[in-house]
């Protein structure tokens, strides 16, 4: 039995040999609206497996490099996923087509959700709000890290 414990996930055991297509796992996401797992790993696999222990595959990017899904998020308001990818965002409606690409960004690090519901990606040297293409260049501006009280 295995934990994860800031996703409180516990697992027995998953591996090439049962079902995933690398032993390297990025990100793990349990939908409690549906009971689905997801499991991004390298390559741009997005795995998705149901309450019954089967597994559907999707090959979300591949456009060389880096290409691993590192975040799996549920939509505020919606039964809809945001998937990340180190290259793109994508959209997934549970049950229906394969994700859908909604933002092409290069070297993606994070993304989260304003209290309003609006998305935010952030990559190396960009910040998107929203799926519309439109980012803003952080390479211009003189960021300083704050120091943390010790």
């Amino acid at each position: 039995m295995y934990h994860i414990p800031f996703k409180h996930f516990y697992f027995a055991y998953l591996d090439n040999t049962n079902g995933l297509y690398s032993h390297s796992v990025y990100s793990v996401f349990k939908d409690k609206r549906n009971g689905l797992l997801y499991i991004g790993e390298n390559a741009g696999m997005l795995n998705v497996m149901t309450p019954g222990g089967n597994i559907r595959r999707y090959e979300l990017d591949s456009t060389g490099g880096r290409n691993s899904v590192l975040g799996i998020m549920a939509q505020p308001k919606s039964s809809d996923l945001l998937i990340a990818t180190d290259n793109a965002v994508f959209g997934y409606s549970p049950g229906l087509a394969a994700p859908k690409p909604l933002l092409r960004m290069r070297n993606i690090k994070d993304m989260d959700f304003t209290p309003d519901g609006k998305v935010r990606v952030v990559s190396r040297n960009r910040l998107a709000f929203g799926t519309d293409g439109r980012t803003l260049d952080l390479s211009r501006w003189r960021l300083r890290s704050i120091p943390s009280p010790v």
